[in-house]
This record gives C-alpha cells, sequence and structure tokens, in this order.
C-alpha cells in the first residue's frame, strides 16, 4: 500500500472517529467522547509514524485534492463540535451556578425555619 493510501485510510478513520466524537457530545456521553479521543489520539500517531512532518513543514500530499477534501471535512466536524462542546459546558456551568444559589435560598430558608423550632409559649394574660 502507498503511503498516500495509508494516509487516506487514516484520515478516513479519523474523520469517522470525529463523528463518533461530535455524536458523543450531542448527547452528553463523556465516557464514550473519552474513549474515542484516546482512539484519535491512536490515530494521529499512527500518521505521524506514515509521514513524519518537521514543524515548518507540510506534508507532501498537501496538495492532492483527495487529501484536502477529507481533511477540510475533518477540520470541519472538528470546528462543529468543539462549538458544541463549549455551548454544552456553559450550560453546566449556568446549571451548577443555579444549584450553588438555590443551594444558599434553601440554607436561608432552613435558617429561618431553624430559629423558630422551640415550641411556641403562648401567656394568656387575664
Amino acid at each position: 500500500m502507498t503511503q498516500k493510501k495509508q494516509l487516506l485510510k487514516l484520515l478516513g478513520l479519523l474523520k469517522k472517529l470525529s463523528e463518533d466524537e461530535h455524536q458523543a457530545i450531542a448527547v452528553a456521553d463523556f465516557v464514550r467522547l473519552e474513549g474515542v479521543q484516546d482512539e484519535k489520539n491512536r490515530v494521529h500517531k499512527q500518521i505521524k509514524q506514515i509521514e513524519p512532518i518537521p514543524l515548518d513543514q507540510m506534508s507532501c500530499h498537501a496538495d492532492d485534492p483527495a487529501v484536502r477534501q477529507v481533511v477540510a471535512e475533518i477540520l470541519s466536524i472538528n470546528r462543529e463540535s468543539s462549538h458544541n462542546l463549549s455551548q454544552r459546558m456553559n450550560e453546566m456551568k449556568e446549571e451548577a451556578e443555579n444549584q450553588v444559589q438555590t443551594g444558599v435560598t434553601l440554607r436561608r430558608v432552613q435558617g429561618a425555619y431553624g430559629r423558630q423550632s422551640e415550641p411556641a409559649r403562648w401567656i394568656a394574660y387575664t
């Protein structure tokens, strides 16, 4: 198998994993998300083994239309996943803040009623 075919095969796998990652984020399955990200890292390492590229250079396949197409699709999926994950994190932060505020309010209410926990003593005047 040529280097280009190996690269396209791994990029196809990376695209599939990016789609799986996107789905895991959409349904908030963070256990699955972690597994998919581990697998993506493994594929990245395999790509680097096929074609080690210095930081200041590009792949010799960078101008190939098939490679460019798959890479563009992967980047698009990853951008959308990043956006969705950011939204999900903001929702979770807001929910956590609401829970903190609810806890504070409940402690205040409990404190107000807690002070009245002694039996009421009524004095009758005649």
